[in-house]
């Protein structure tokens, strides 16, 4: 009863500070909470989060000067008009102002992958620019030609990239001109031609995709991945290339591959149930014993998790639902947990998470963001 009453007062508190209504020895009270308890700071904290809900990452860095602000009006009473600002604590400005400068600065992509406008559909990009809307789900062989070559009549180079562009909490199937097999994963890219060259067949993938290549032992296949080049005759394969990664990753399931990083220029080969890593921060790279189906469990819509970190489950768990995590205390992003995902809903991994007795979640369906925090 003490401890909800405690709750009450601070949740009163920091409205009157929104408000700009808190009084100076109100915003003493406050300013001590910050400075002397962690578990009513957390309180503090989740109580701002509800009513900005930006992502974690920018939210503890922006908290720190909004904590810092709050302590330093406390020791300068005589400048308390310079905090307010049209009826709002400056203080909570600063935060905001804060929050919204370091997003700013973020560099941007092709495509808007996260907030309001964020792309909800899968796009196919022509090679002259043009965009089209594809269904999920379906095996866009025939309407993915028939698009492309619809829009590039008149332009002999059939070999022209053209760009599908599958977003979060999405996943699309479809085959390419020599009738390969592409799976692609959430907000995952591929470039390919309408039709392959005479001598290889080459396609660029950022993100996540599994292959089933069509054998051709005159026109090898061969998948680009920034740094990393994957020649192969015929085989089932699956590559990780996501930019939020730093590592890069070609896991065999069939057949042999040969994998070329542009650093050494040697290839390596790979046999089934291997998987060939890239460091992309030390340019190096390691090869290891894995379980295929736990590499591929995405392309049935589960997730593996093995000694897997929160911190290291949260970018997963936002490309599969398509939702943003902010975890409210960064401590317990070192938690490691073991598992598989197979759930669909925000709803259900909510109830998920909850039943570890190790997390309580709130998920704001107005902006798809789930906020964790520590039990």
């Amino acid at each position: 009863m003490k401890t909800l009453f405690v709750e009450m007062r601070i949740d009163s508190l920091v409205k009157k500070l929104l408000k700009s209504e808190i009084t100076s020895k109100e915003r003493k009270v406050l300013s001590g909470v910050l400075e002397q308890d962690l578990t009513k700071k957390r309180f503090v904290k989740e109580k701002l989060y509800e009513e900005f809900q930006v992502s974690s990452e920018d939210y503890e860095e922006a908290f720190a000067h909004f904590e810092k602000a709050i302590q330093q009006q406390e020791k300068k009473r005589g400048v308390r008009k310079l905090f307010l600002v049209k009826g709002v604590a400056a203080s909570v400005v600063m935060l905001l102002g804060f929050v919204f400068m370091y997003r700013a600065t973020q560099t941007s992509t092709a495509y808007n992958t996260s907030g309001t406008n964020a792309v909800k559909d899968i796009i196919l990009t022509t090679p002259n620019g043009e965009q089209r809307v594809l269904q999920p789900g379906e095996i866009g062989d025939t309407k993915v030609r028939d698009l492309i070559a619809e829009a590039i009549i008149g332009n002999a180079n059939s070999e022209a990239l053209s760009t599908i562009y599958v977003p979060k909490g999405m996943t699309y199937k479809m085959k390419l001109a020599d009738g390969t097999l592409v799976h692609l994963n959430a907000d995952s890219e591929l470039k390919f031609p309408i039709a392959f060259g005479i001598n290889t067949r080459k396609v660029d993938v950022r993100g996540e995709a599994f292959f089933e290549v069509v054998t051709n032992k005159k026109k090898p296949f061969i998948v680009g991945m920034g740094a990393l080049e994957t020649k192969v005759y015929g085989t089932k394969f699956n590559v990780s290339n996501y930019n939020t990664n730093h590592i890069n990753e070609i896991t065999l399931v069939e057949g042999s591959v040969g994998v070329t990083d542009t650093v050494s220029g040697k290839e390596i080969k790979i046999v089934p149930n291997e998987m060939y890593s890239w460091d992309k921060t030390s340019k190096s790279s390691t090869i290891e014993k894995v379980d295929i189906n736990d590499k591929i469990s995405w392309i049935k819509g589960a997730v593996v998790f093995k000694n897997s970190t929160l911190a290291e489950m949260i970018p997963v768990i936002e490309r599969k639902f398509d939702i943003k995590v902010a975890v409210l205390d960064t401590e317990i992003n070192s938690k490691k947990f073991s598992g598989k995902l197979t759930v669909n809903t925000v709803e259900e991994l909510q109830a998920i998470l909850e039943a570890m007795k190790i997390f309580r979640c709130q998920y704001y369906a107005n902006n798809k963001r789930l906020v964790i925090k520590p039990m």
